[in-house]
Parts: structure tokens; C-alpha cells; sequence
């Protein structure tokens, strides 16, 4: 889809702002109210906007270890069977097939290390896999679902 100068004004200004309300962001934009009305109905029909959630400060709900583990496989069959088992845990934020020494890279959030031994203890004992490296974040320095910008082309 191509997207148009305004289109671009709304997302930007969504990526930094929460939506508190249209008169607002009309005025920090430029963009009458109504036509952001329009524009982000018609984003979210398209499938560009597909949810305008809060963005969470995870430390302070107590999510203080961030993990990615790298897990490697049998054979590539087992790949799928496994997402199709880790992709439903809670714990697991991020979830990609790889190319490379490993097969998956699991991205975990949890409380304690206690949950992070139970995650990989767990997932160790699936039958298609064959080994599990991890590494934990010391600190972050910068984490985003989303792009800080978004430009045109």
C-alpha cells in the first residue's frame, strides 16, 4: 500500500504519543482531527496499524531478565514442531526460525532466574531439541517493538 505524507505524520507521531485524542494530535501534527480520524481507520484496515496498545515499563511490573536462546535442533522437521509449542508460552517475546549455528532464537522476558531455569529446563526436555545456548542481557540500552521513525520512500 502506498502510504501518503499524512499517513506518515500519524505514525510517527503514534510511535512517540499514545492517542489521547484527536484535537491534540491535529494540533502537534498539522493534520485536521477528522482526517486523522479517517487515516488511522484506514491504516488499521489495511493491516498497517494492527493494535494501539500502552508500551509497558516491564522492570517496574518485574520483568528484570531479558534472554535469547539459541536453540538448535535435530533436524529442520523439528523446527516447526517446536514453535508450534514454544510460541504459546507466555515467557517468549520474540520467536524466529534462523539460518546459521542455530535453528531458533527464542527472545525471553521473565521475573527471576528461577523462571529462566524452569523455561530452559522445559524446553530442553522437548524431544526435538538437541541443545540450547543462552545469553542474558547485563542491560539495556535500548528496547522497541516498534521502529522510533518510519520514513517514506
Amino acid at each position: 500500500m502506498k502510504m501518503t505524507l499524512t499517513d506518515f505524520k500519524i505514525i510517527n507521531y503514534l510511535l512517540d504519543n499514545d492517542l489521547q485524542n484527536y484535537k491534540k494530535m491535529s494540533k502537534e501534527t498539522g493534520v485536521p482531527a477528522s482526517t486523522i480520524y479517517d487515516r488511522i481507520k484506514h491504516l488499521k484496515q489495511t493491516g498497517i496499524i494492527t493494535k494501539m496498545t500502552p508500551q509497558l515499563n516491564l522492570q517496574t511490573l518485574g520483568y528484570n531478565i531479558f534472554a535469547s536462546l539459541e536453540i538448535i535442533t535435530h533436524d529442520m522437521k523439528g523446527v516447526d514442531t517446536l514453535q508450534q509449542k514454544l510460541i504459546h508460552k507466555p515467557e517468549i517475546i520474540g520467536l524466529f526460525k534462523m539460518s546459521g549455528n542455530y535453528d531458533l532464537l527464542a527472545l525471553a522476558l521473565v521475573k527471576n532466574p528461577s523462571d529462566l531455569e524452569e523455561l530452559i529446563n522445559k524446553t530442553l526436555a522437548e524431544k526435538e531439541v538437541k541443545d540450547i545456548h543462552g545469553n542474558l542481557a547485563i542491560h539495556t540500552y535500548k528496547f522497541k517493538q516498534n521502529p522510533d521513525a518510519i520514513k517514506s520512500d
